[in-house]
């Protein structure tokens, strides 16, 4: 309202009509992560406090209809919660961001064990068809050398 005009107050209005619902959004997204209820807490009080602290100075432009030096130091210090929250913010997404290298290290271990897995067993599978094969060929040549044999026993007769 510094400059009295309208339009910044608009802004502020639906921007303050819509930060609860997205921290709701954020709070219901990351509701399995027992983490980070401190810092939803302390981001909501912080929210709170700035949002008051903001109000209270517009409060204070509309009756007194100019800037006072009041206005300005609850300003800075609605200023001060809003550099807590972008604070707290970097720290939950400052460890969402450990907790998804983690899962991506951990889906990488898993995928190179699968691709491993799978190497070995095809391996022994075409060890095992190899083996099987060189059996199938003695026991045809050992099958052969017999038929000759038994043929030489039947002619000797």
């Amino acid at each position: 309202m510094v400059r009295k005009e309208q339009k910044y107050l608009e802004d502020y209005n639906l921007v303050k009509s819509t930060i609860y619902k997205d921290l709701n959004k954020l709070k219901f997204l990351d509701s399995k992560n027992n983490e980070h209820v401190t810092e939803f807490l302390m981001l909501d009080s912080s929210i709170t406090a700035m949002i008051s602290l903001l109000d209270s100075t517009l409060n204070i432009f509309r009756i007194e209809k100019k800037v006072s030096e009041e206005q300005t130091r609850l300003v800075l210090l609605s200023q001060d919660h809003l550099e807590k929250c972008e604070g707290i913010i970097l720290a939950i997404k400052s460890n969402e961001i450990k907790l998804l290298e983690t899962r991506q290290n951990d889906s990488r271990n898993s995928l190179q064990n699968t691709q491993i897995f799978i190497i070995f067993t095809s391996l022994f599978a075409f060890t095992v068809i190899g083996l099987s094969l060189f059996i199938f060929i003695i026991l045809i040549r050992n099958k052969k050398s017999a038929e000759q044999l038994l043929k030489k026993s039947y002619n000797d007769l």
